[in-house]
């Protein structure tokens, strides 16, 4: 668009030209902004407000849809948001042997294998007399071109092959706009590129000062790990020793890579962080050199606590703050109750999400943003109460049984643990996992790991999510040497039951590989009618054996691929605590009609009239 006004280069390279206040080599990224700004001020000028016009016209063609696609939540919008999706997943591939793999690990072990096998050698015995007739393709200029340093023809090639409108990079420019100005910011563009290509950036310098033994790094224990640094989208951790010596290391390479660069360390929000053993007077020294502050005690890093001591409530009333200011934002009373359900759905109960990710949030709290939300639903305002016509335990239950769908805190906080443990019983090649593992599980598996007066609260967190993945996971039975008979769920039944019970007190610590013949790899049957009543020895014997020895995997009996997912997780422990709470589920006719009420063709209003009615019902039975 800019393009099409004749003016836009004349302001471009007017624009360009005038900043030699910041012309020095580095600072090219706050040029660019800078100039931005200008241009965005003459777009305004000379076109208008372009994105409140964009926002007004994606307004009308929205409303358009929702009048011919009905103003309610259709499997229409959900199918065109997850169509990419599926089109792009794989559920599944089969190995050499014939086995179907569904863990993206076993997944992405399968493709390594192929493609090693297939561009690997069998045989590596060259006849020196055949390399003899083989012309060298690769010679001396062509090694030497391609080892050379990148230069300023090759950025201008690369720039040209990128697509005009392909997303903005970070300054917020497209590649249109250095494409068809090369000629006027080509200078200040290509030198910091080729000072960060013919470099090895941040991360290379600070390898490179390991190996010298300028700076060393810090392990949580002495079998883990030892880390330097970590780097974010753009933040970054570095470790070293408290010393006066490697700070002034540390301040060489920061030194080094905002020269090749261009980026600048933003004092103003670095911070430091010392452990318990530091002297006072060496914290202060160091502080004095870097000019950045010790990190405080209830500060937040990338959204959450940066350290965690005895007051956890302390540490996590932010998310009830945060919460409690959203909803005085919206005046239930300008709100249908269509409308606070949206509100309640998408954005309160998906501000805890990101922390309960990490950390199981106190009961209390749970307890206290659901007062918040209960009040909020009913329309209370202020100190005026008003009857909550239905238990709170009543609105968490799905749709189809009567409820409202709303998310038990404690529960999806649960659900959420559950697939962090997931993630270190699946994915052992993580540094989260060799970092966990050399500290808190080094002579076991996860599932056998104990808690630690010395744990962290992450770790006591991602334990209460291993004992979940524990009460519904299954085993999938390979060598049966991992699997003990009695103590574990193993049985392929869809809602698994209480562990067996040992008839023999001599077999109570077997694992399945003892009823497993060896030299066949098919299941003892004299042994297992033995050991079972009928119904278990005959879903025993319909268990397969792959061809080769296979290790004993879990998998979740909940969700078709047998990954454990967040929704499946919350959605056994709904399931686990209707069973506990009565003696049967809902019969089926009821679920029958509520999924008649919430499917059928009528305003959103119209339905809340069923869930109305019903919590009368509800209320006049509980009355009396």
């Amino acid at each position: 668009m800019w393009l099409s006004n004749s003016s836009c280069e004349e302001v471009v390279v007017s624009a360009w030209g005038s900043g030699s206040e910041i012309g020095v080599e580095g600072d090219i990224l706050r040029k660019v902004e800078k100039r931005v700004k200008e241009l965005g001020q003459w777009e305004k000028d000379v076109f208008g407000n372009v994105k409140s016009e964009l926002s007004r016209l994606r307004k009308e063609i929205a409303k358009e849809e929702r009048i011919a696609m009905g103003d309610k939540n259709t499997r229409y919008f959900h199918s065109c948001a997850t169509k990419r999706f599926r089109k792009n997943s794989m559920e599944g591939i089969r190995d050499e042997g014939g086995v179907w793999r569904t863990s993206q690990e076993d997944i992405g072990e399968v493709m390594v294998n192929y493609y090693k096998s297939l561009y690997t050698s069998t045989d590596r015995r060259v006849s020196t007399g055949i390399l003899d007739f083989v012309s060298t393709l690769i010679d001396e200029e062509m090694n030497e071109s391609l080892c050379r340093e990148f230069e300023a023809s090759e950025v201008a090639s690369a720039l040209q092959q990128m697509a005009p409108l392909e997303e903005p990079s970070p300054d917020g420019m497209p590649p249109l706009f250095y494409q068809h100005f090369w000629s006027t910011v080509n200078n200040d563009v290509t030198s910091p590129i080729l000072s960060w290509l013919n470099s090895e950036g941040l991360n290379g310098l600070i390898k490179k000062a390991e190996l010298q033994g300028e700076i060393h790094g810090y392990s949580l224990c002495r079998r883990g790990p030892k880390l330097t640094h970590l780097l974010f989208a753009d933040d970054s951790f570095i470790f070293c020793k408290a010393t006066m010596e490697e700070c002034d290391n540390v301040l060489e390479i920061l030194k080094k890579y905002e020269e090749a660069s261009g980026q600048k360390m933003n004092r103003s929000k670095t911070s430091l962080f010392f452990s318990k053993a530091i002297p006072e007077e060496v914290k202060h020294e160091i502080k004095a050199a870097l000019g950045v502050p010790e990190i405080l005690h209830y500060e937040k890093y990338l959204g959450l606590p940066s350290l965690l001591g005895r007051g956890k409530k302390e540490s996590f009333d932010y998310i009830k703050e945060k919460v409690w200011r959203k909803l005085q934002g919206w005046e239930a009373k300008l709100l249908s109750q269509v409308g606070r359900e949206v509100l309640i759905k998408a954005v309160i109960q998906a501000i805890p999400t990101y922390t309960m990710r990490c950390f199981k949030l106190l009961a209390s709290l749970c307890n206290e943003i659901e007062a918040l939300i209960k009040r909020f639903w009913w329309g209370q305002r202020g100190d005026r109460r008003k009857v909550h016509w239905v238990k709170w335990e009543e609105m968490t239950k799905s749709k189809t049984i009567g409820g409202m769908g709303f998310q038990d805190l404690a529960m999806f906080n649960d659900s959420l643990l559950a697939k962090q443990a997931w993630r270190l019983l699946n994915n052992k090649t993580s540094l989260f996992y060799k970092v966990f593992k050399a500290r808190f599980f080094p002579n076991s598996s996860l599932l056998e790991a104990a808690d630690s007066r010395m744990g962290s609260y992450a770790w006591k967190s991602i334990l209460r999510g291993r004992d979940i993945i524990q009460r519904g996971a299954i085993w999938r039975v390979g060598s049966g040497e991992k699997i003990n008979i009695w103590q574990q769920l193993w049985l392929p039944r869809k809602h698994p039951t209480i562990p067996l019970i040992c008839p023999l007190e001599s077999f109570e610590n077997h694992t399945v590989d003892s009823l497993i013949d060896p030299s066949t790899r098919t299941w003892n049957e004299q042994l297992v009618d033995g050991l079972f009543v009928e119904e278990d020895a005959m879903l025993i014997k319909k268990i397969p054996f792959s061809r080769n020895v296979a290790e004993d995997t879990l998998y979740w009996p909940y969700s078709t691929s047998g990954n454990y997912t967040c929704k499946f997780g919350y959605r056994f422990f709904k399931e686990e605590e209707e069973l506990q709470l009565n003696a049967q589920t809902p019969p089926i006719c009821h679920k029958h009609v509520w999924k008649e009420v919430w499917q059928m063709q009528a305003p959103p209003k119209i339905k809340k009239i069923f869930f109305g009615e019903h919590a009368r019902m509800y209320f006049q039975q509980n009355m009396h």
